[in-house]
């Protein structure tokens, strides 16, 4: 359904959502499913169909979790759709320019130093291949691992709030949304990593 990131995961969910003709954002299309005290929601392109009273979309744009929104639209062919299904109709328009979303979100965060990442990308080779020859062993040296982050996740959530650094640069730097950047810190402050 959504497009998603092994590292921000549903910090920056993406879909491809509705492009209304005025530009505007559509409000979420609501969906009675009778007597459940849950009514599931949607923005996405294919809930605006022109039926039941809906709005029609001329497009799709690409959506994301944390409130951007893609400024360009791509056209959707309703003939088409009605004739491939929605899960057949193609979404590669909008899924480009939130990946392109990703890519910037990634650019503008804190730079992980090349040998610290060749470093992790290491201990995950030799974790993932003693998972493979010695699981017990694995799950051991993953339960250190989880103490020594939990350690240097409390310092650094402390130097940063002694830093007084600003909410929206301690997201930026993390590449999250404002919110989950401040549950993060909360969480590493509390020694939780």
């Amino acid at each position: 359904m959504g497009w998603q990131t092994e590292r921000y995961g549903d910090a920056h969910e993406g879909f491809a959502g509705a492009a209304l003709p005025d530009g505007a954002e559509p409000r979420p299309q609501y969906f009675d499913m009778g007597s459940s005290g849950h009514m599931p929601s949607s923005q996405e392109w294919w809930a605006y169909d022109g039926r039941m009273s809906r709005p029609l979309a001329e497009g799709m744009r690409a959506y994301c979790s944390c409130g951007w929104r893609a400024a360009g639209a791509h056209p959707i062919n309703w003939d088409q759709a009605a004739v491939d299904g929605v899960e057949l109709t193609d979404e590669s328009g909008p899924a480009t320019d939130w990946e392109q979303h990703i890519a910037s979100v990634d650019a503008a965060a804190a730079a992980i130093p090349p040998e610290v990442m060749g470093m992790l990308d290491q201990l995950a080779a030799g974790l993932a291949d003693l998972a493979e020859r010695e699981p017990l062993t694995a799950l051991r040296v993953v339960a250190e691992l989880e103490r020594s982050a939990a350690r240097t996740g409390l310092t650094a959530a402390r130097n940063i709030e002694a830093d007084g650094l600003e909410d929206d640069v301690v997201a930026r730097g993390l590449g999250l949304p404002t919110q989950t950047a401040r549950s993060r810190l909360l969480r590493y402050r509390l020694g939780r990593g």
